[in-house]
């Protein structure tokens, strides 16, 4: 489905850790892509923007990465959670360890879990 900004829906609803998010694609040149990312989460209207011209493992990582943000974002572990030069600290390995089932499953629904 494609609205008048050449903005694809591609599922209207997920469900984060109890909020629900909408996932659209655009174009690479889109105001939410900006010519410079791949795929952006706005916080602020619980949106997933993803460029249309990613295929294959490429649209898979960018959507992990991106619902992996929103995850954080909804867990209350999205600021000051990295250590630069060391990676992140235990804390964000038990939260992706009690995570991954509730991750894993929103991948399965769209299709980007292999």
């Amino acid at each position: 489905m494609k609205n008048s900004n050449n903005i694809s829906i591609i599922k209207m609803k997920i469900d984060i850790l109890g909020t629900e998010y909408t996932i659209k694609k655009c174009k690479l040149n889109s105001k939410h892509l900006e010519n410079k990312y791949d795929g952006t989460t706005d916080y602020s209207t619980r949106k997933i923007y993803v460029s249309d011209e990613l295929e294959g493992r490429e649209y898979r990582e960018v959507m992990r990465h991106e619902i992996i943000h929103a995850f954080l974002l909804e867990s209350g572990l999205y600021t000051e959670m990295s250590h630069p030069g060391i990676g992140h600290d235990e804390q964000m390995i038990d939260w992706m360890a009690i995570q991954y089932p509730k991750i894993r499953k929103v991948f399965h629904e769209l299709h980007i879990d292999y």
